[in-house]
């Protein structure tokens, strides 16, 4: 990008010189006495009075040049390069049948619990442009749905079409952290964060949710845990209607997992609460970057030196003419 810039600004002060200057030309040092007023209207209209006047117009302008040649003006380029150290962030969503829970509510209508957790991710995702992404999905089984990647486009299409029993309808936490933590074991990224969400507790499987979290740990791995959905009786929707249904969430083991890991555990009972917790990793696990700025400038003081040079010589060779101003 190019640009212009003056390297020492506060020379411009001295314009205000101009101001006493200006006032002392236009005082009055003598008087003429005419005979007539008719020659002295036409005396201070005529081109010879103008041209008399003129040299304080060229001595102002010469003055002028040079406050801005030493105000140093610089002409060149500004380059900036910025360097990011992205995390590598593996989400882990549950899409167990308990997720067909009806007790979150979007724009005045109920949704379940895993399309309001899909339209917060979406958020998420787009304030992590430097992170490379990955999507775990687990219900009764689990399987890494989408691989790491900087596409985000492509996760958030992905993400779309996850939806509730496509891995079973139990609950498989240990799998699911098991499957995350070898996608990002092998990386070597500066941070490793791991974002479960669950309504549940740990029903299937072949892994135990805590030695799962402890592999996890061994391979420098932090897992932020998420609790979603309210207590008590959840309005689940069956061919009948909505039916109230006691969905059981183990918010010990969710916690355990979480400390263990050096993460956190959160509780998400509402929409507004859940925006909030992605909104507070966000925050937590916050990008690295350095931006360096290069300039390369060059003097163009020559630009006002030379018309300086020039009105102040014309000003002085006009003061000597037969139209120099009589003191």
């Amino acid at each position: 990008m190019t640009n212009f810039a003056f390297a020492e600004p506060y020379w411009f002060l001295l314009f205000l010189l101009f101001i006493p200057m200006i006032l002392s030309y236009r005082k009055p040092k003598a008087r003429l006495l005419f005979s007539k007023p008719q020659s002295l209207k036409s005396a201070a209209s005529s081109p010879k009075a103008w041209l008399m006047h003129s040299g304080l117009c060229f001595r102002l302008m010469g003055l002028s040049c040079l406050i801005f040649a030493l105000a140093r003006p610089q002409t060149g380029q500004e380059q900036s390069k910025q360097r990011t150290e992205g995390l590598d962030m593996m989400l882990v969503i549950d899409t167990s049948g308990s997720m067909r829970g009806m007790d979150f509510i979007i724009n005045g209508k109920r949704k379940d619990r895993l399309t309001v957790a899909k339209e917060v991710l979406k958020k998420f995702i787009e304030a992590r442009s430097d992170d490379r992404l990955g999507l775990t999905i687990f219900g009764s089984n689990a399987f890494a749905y989408v691989p790491l990647t900087l596409d985000h486009d492509v996760l958030t299409r992905y993400l779309d079409e996850v939806s509730i029993g496509m891995a079973g309808e139990s609950t498989a936490i240990g799998d699911a952290i098991g499957i995350a933590t070898n996608r990002l074991k092998d990386l070597e990224a500066k941070s490793k964060v791991m974002i479960l969400l669950t309504d549940g507790s740990n029903q299937a499987g072949k892994v135990e949710p805590l030695d799962a979290a402890k592999a996890a740990k061994a391979m420098g791995v932090k897992i932020y845990s998420i609790g979603v959905g309210s207590k008590g009786l959840v309005p689940v929707p069956t061919q009948f209607g909505y039916q109230n249904v006691r969905i059981d969430l183990d918010e010990e083991l969710l916690g355990e997992i979480a400390n263990l890991t050096g993460g956190q555990y959160y509780r998400a009972t509402d929409t507004e609460t859940l925006a909030k917790i992605y909104q507070t990793i966000d925050e937590l696990e916050k990008t690295e970057r350095e931006i360096e700025v290069f300039r390369l400038y060059e003097e163009s003081y020559s630009f006002f030196v030379w018309p300086a040079l020039f009105f102040i010589l014309f000003e002085l060779g006009f003061g000597l003419s037969r139209w120099r101003r009589i003191p």
